[in-house]
């Protein structure tokens, strides 16, 4: 990791309602840096989950879950799928703080939530990225495949696919 510190441990696990504010952050963070061009208004319309403390309304047991990645007490990188029918979820809200970007926290992000999902069942998984950040060539370098799918969205313009599960026989528990 480029912020490497000897004592520091990484951590991941489920985000709680007292994190709120440092996900709003991060999502935040994530936002600006690629100019995505959202007033802060539109943007707790837009994503009323990051803002919500009753999680479970939104990332229900079964049917979604959202993740955080702690290094040295701080939230650096969060990640999750909802249902979208028995057989597909969608990956959501998946951001890395800028001075982890690069380190393996997205990809450790990404491998958990779709074991996880894996696990409960789900076998393709899609996301909606901008092609104005690198988010969707780190996509397509895990295997998600470019569906061809062009959303109304100015700001979520790609959509992507991955078939089949990854690891679906390892046990994974939060």
């Amino acid at each position: 990791m480029k912020t490497e510190k000897p004592d520091a441990v990484l951590r991941i696990r489920r985000v709680r309602p007292e994190d709120i504010p440092e996900i709003w952050e991060l999502h935040r963070g994530g936002m600006n840096q690629y100019r995505v061009g959202v007033r802060e208004r539109v943007r707790r319309e837009r994503y009323p989950d990051l803002l919500n403390p009753d999680l479970y309304y939104y990332y229900y047991p079964g049917e979604g879950e959202l993740l955080a990645v702690e290094y040295d007490g701080q939230i650096i990188g969060m990640g999750g799928y909802t249902k979208i029918n028995d057989r597909t979820c969608e990956l959501v809200r998946f951001s890395v703080a800028r001075p982890f970007q690069g380190s393996g926290v997205g990809r450790l992000i990404l491998k958990t939530i779709i074991l996880l999902a894996a696990q409960r069942g789900f076998t393709s998984f899609i996301l909606q990225t901008s092609v104005r950040q690198d988010a969707a060539k780190f996509y397509e370098k895990e295997g998600f495949e470019d569906t061809g799918i062009r959303t109304n969205s100015p700001r979520l313009d790609k959509e992507l696919r991955l078939i089949g599960a990854l690891g679906k026989n390892e046990v994974l528990d939060l």
